[in-house]
């Protein structure tokens, strides 16, 4: 399989369906360095009659026939990691439990 861009990420439309599946990155932020966000690209692999996403967890089939005649549509655009935004707490009694960042 080939590595790919980080940055790279796919909209797969099926018309016939109408089903739509984004194929994006995987991202998380790192517990020993809060605030960085780490991301594993995608893979991607073409043989004749297909190809295939994967984000590690789960691979998408797109057959060639399908995109050729217009079933199926694969657009390419570019994924901009965001970090989640948690709220602060206010537990009372304080469980120190860490949430807070305290």
């Amino acid at each position: 399989m080939d590595g790919m861009d980080g940055r790279k990420a796919y909209k797969i439309t099926d018309h016939g369906t109408g089903a739509v599946a984004c194929v994006e990155p995987v991202c998380y932020e790192d517990c020993m360095n809060p605030g960085q966000v780490k991301t594993i690209p995608l893979t991607k692999e073409e043989t004749a009659d297909q190809i295939l996403l994967s984000d590690g967890r789960r691979t998408w089939k797109v057959e060639r026939a399908r995109l050729q005649n217009g079933e199926v549509e694969l657009t390419e655009y570019e994924f901009t990691p965001v970090l989640p935004h948690y709220e602060a707490k206010r537990c009372s009694p304080c469980t120190g439990c860490g949430a807070c960042s305290w």
